[in-house]
């Protein structure tokens, strides 16, 4: 949040409640609100604000649902047979499909995005287990993260 009266910006704030924020806007005389990103939308921030008279920039939460659920996006346009298009954007480390990292269920058939895609129907993709696979390497990648920061460090002392 940044009030055009005062050049200071506002300090992002941890939103497990509203009130903080909205405090923050009043104590700073914000002009205006920029919302973001999509769990303050998702938890009403805008209609909060708005509330209290701030004009803001995001949607309502009634509409942020969109954004902060996947799963209630792919089913809002499944109803209304809306075309959906995803882009399942892998690492890539073969680009042939071998290493088998951007494996993903679509329609119940096997898929390997740097192959197949990485366009994919939306409402075909098994989103649960794409995610699950990409959950499947992060501790892996947090090691292999600290260990190449750990050795830029050194070569920097």
């Amino acid at each position: 949040m940044q009030s055009s009266r005062s050049s200071r910006r506002t300090p992002a704030l941890p939103i497990s409640t509203l009130s903080p924020a909205v405090e923050a806007a009043k104590r700073c005389a914000a002009d205006f609100v920029v919302v973001a990103p999509d769990d303050p939308l998702v938890l009403g921030m805008v209609d909060a604000m708005e509330a209290e008279g701030f004009p803001c920039f995001g949607p309502r939460k009634n509409a942020a649902v969109i954004e902060g659920s996947k799963a209630f996006a792919k089913d809002l346009m499944k109803k209304y047979s809306i075309p959906t298009v995803v882009s399942m954007n892998p690492l890539m480390v073969d680009g042939t499909g071998m290493c088998g990292g951007c494996r993903l269920s679509v329609g119940g058939e096997t898929k390997f995005a740097c192959v197949d895609g990485p366009e994919f129907d939306g409402h075909k993709v098994d989103f649960d287990e794409a995610m699950a696979r990409g959950a499947m390497y992060k501790d892996f990648e947090r090691h292999a993260y600290e260990d190449a920061c750990n050795l830029f460090r050194q070569e920097v002392q």
